[in-house]
């Protein structure tokens, strides 16, 4: 406690506590004693000290909660986690995973595995120096072909992006062209493509395209292109009337036909005599026009024909 004696004709005397409270007293004569007298005339404080109300008055001093980024009062629960930890506290284990591993204990050695063909992991300089010396050059040619004939957007197709594509002759009008593609349950299909090669459709009054299961019953036609021309070297995009999706993972067929004096060839892979389910094609029902009402079965595997690049959007 600070004892403070007043004397008349003197400044105010202006007080300042350890904790930023400073309050200012105005000294005032008292004529009957000689003595004096005094009044606070403010109050104010330094952060984390708040004074509000009326300063000369009814101050009001706060304290400011302490934060991350600024000293104030200590709430109850701070105070209990501050107690909860002991004196000289250290870290007493450290683990990590994989590919980080740590060897424990207070004072653990920090390491990442080295990478793998199985296993992710930290990069060597020696694999960096490879992987930054490969270039575009470096990929083979025929890689390059494939791009060029994936329509954006495919979800599948039904030849390998490896295959090395030509030209090659469809079937005759009217009938439909099945080959095979491996389609995951749940795949939702919107849409099938195929691409025309040097010789373009004349005078076409049908084009349409089909997605069968592996009995060949149809699940889902697209719209009927009728006489739309379809020019060399171009890829056809048809829309299913409505999407489709998959009931199971396996084999699928996608199929073409057209109607016109002078067939399209098409961009794809020479005849095999491989099974023709084993994602071949084979020529189907013959004499069609308009694409026949869904479920359809057409007929089965008649004689071996080129594979036209076709695929699932």
């Amino acid at each position: 406690m600070a004892t403070v004696t007043l004397e008349s004709s003197k400044p105010p005397i202006t007080l300042t506590s350890a904790r930023g409270i400073t309050i200012t007293i105005d000294r005032s004569v008292s004529t009957s004693s000689g003595g004096g007298t005094g009044t606070v005339t403010s109050v104010t404080g330094t952060a984390p000290v708040v004074i509000t109300g009326t300063p000369t008055t009814v101050p009001n001093v706060t304290v400011t909660a302490v934060s991350t980024v600024a000293a104030g009062v200590m709430s109850s629960a701070d105070k209990t986690k501050l107690d909860g930890i002991g004196t000289g506290a250290t870290v007493t284990g450290v683990t990590g995973t994989a590919p980080i591993a740590s060897s424990g204990g207070a004072a653990p050695v920090i390491s990442i595995a080295t990478a793998s063909t199985s296993a992710a992991g930290s990069m060597s300089a020696t694999d960096k120096s490879k992987l930054d010396g490969i270039t575009a050059a470096a990929v083979p040619a025929l890689q390059t072909v494939i791009p060029t004939l994936t329509v954006s957007g495919t979800i599948a197709e039904n030849a390998p992006a490896s295959s090395i594509f030509t030209s090659i002759t469809g079937p005759t009008t009217g009938v439909l062209l099945l080959t095979g593609i491996w389609l995951a349950k749940g795949t939702v299909c919107t849409s099938i493509s195929f691409h025309s090669s040097t010789t373009a459709a004349g005078t076409p009054t049908n084009q349409w395209f089909v997605l069968t299961d592996l009995n060949r019953i149809s699940l889902a036609n697209t719209t009927n292109d009728t006489t739309t021309a379809w020019p060399a070297n171009t890829t056809k995009t048809l829309a299913l009337t409505s999407p489709f999706t998959t009931t199971y993972s396996g084999l699928h067929y996608i199929g073409l036909c057209v109607t016109a004096t002078t067939m399209p060839t098409f961009r794809g892979l020479g005849y095999s005599t491989m099974t023709p389910v084993k994602l071949q094609s084979f020529t189907s029902t013959t004499g069609l026009t308009t694409p026949p009402a869904v479920p359809t079965t057409f007929a089965a595997y008649s004689t071996n024909a080129s594979l036209a690049l076709g695929g699932i959007s």
